[in-house]
């Protein structure tokens, strides 16, 4: 892995390009060689890749005019954030594809017409490791207005504990509703963690609407003792 110094008219990159992949880390830029996947796709990973082709096709097989119109009203009006920290609208295909895919994954239903509005502020999660239990959440911000949706959470497998950062792969997913959660919620069991180890979570809620909120990331520390 070799550190980048950027020049003039190049600020930042991120992705892979030409076979090397762009990252920053807490010592700053740097590139390294792409390597492929060294894991299977998972389950959840599959069920993944299904919806996103499913939904795609949803798009133009069963939405009408006046319903792609109010998708395409409402990304409009949606920003989102890139890895570069930057602002930009996705199209409506993009919105519905989300929206659907992380429905599906909940185990809800469909919604092909557009909610009021997409995204929600993203509460603060809070985790922390107990003994005997495993890694909770402990606070889950103002989940209860409306009490309706689920948790979302996706985590790494086991990483070392000089790792700072991660992106991909998701290895690992669960659901919890938002009505049924009590505090604190155990979302990673004692018996599955490993000793000194740091584990990397991508938690959101997603509404029954459709309403999904932003992303938040959170990294959480095994003991020595389990």
């Amino acid at each position: 892995m070799g550190t980048v110094l950027y020049s003039a008219g190049v600020d930042e990159i991120r992705g892979s390009i030409g076979g090397v992949t762009f990252s920053r880390n807490s010592s700053g830029p740097f590139a390294r060689a792409r390597k492929k996947p060294r894991y299977k796709r998972t389950n959840e990973a599959q069920r993944l890749a299904t919806a996103l082709s499913y939904y795609s096709a949803m798009w133009g097989y069963i939405l009408d005019a006046a319903e792609r119109a109010a998708w395409n009203t409402l990304a409009a009006a949606t920003p989102w954030v890139n890895p570069l920290g930057e602002t930009y609208y996705p199209s409506g295909l993009n919105l519905y594809v989300r929206s659907n895919v992380l429905l599906h994954l909940a185990g809800a239903a469909r919604q092909d017409t557009a909610p009021a509005s997409a995204d929600e502020t993203s509460p603060v999660f809070t985790l922390d490791y107990n003994a005997g239990d495993g890694i909770r959440l402990t606070n889950v911000g103002t989940l209860t207005s409306p009490p309706t949706g689920y948790i979302l959470s996706f985590f790494s497998g086991p990483q070392r504990l000089s790792i700072s950062s991660y992106s991909t792969p998701w290895h690992f997913f669960r659901v919890d509703a938002v009505a049924g959660v009590g505090l604190p919620l155990i979302i990673l069991a004692a018996a599955d963690c490993l000793i000194l180890t740091r584990y990397f979570f991508r938690i959101r809620v997603i509404r029954d609407t459709g309403m999904a909120t932003a992303s938040f990331f959170a990294q959480q520390d095994t003991p020595a003792v389990l």
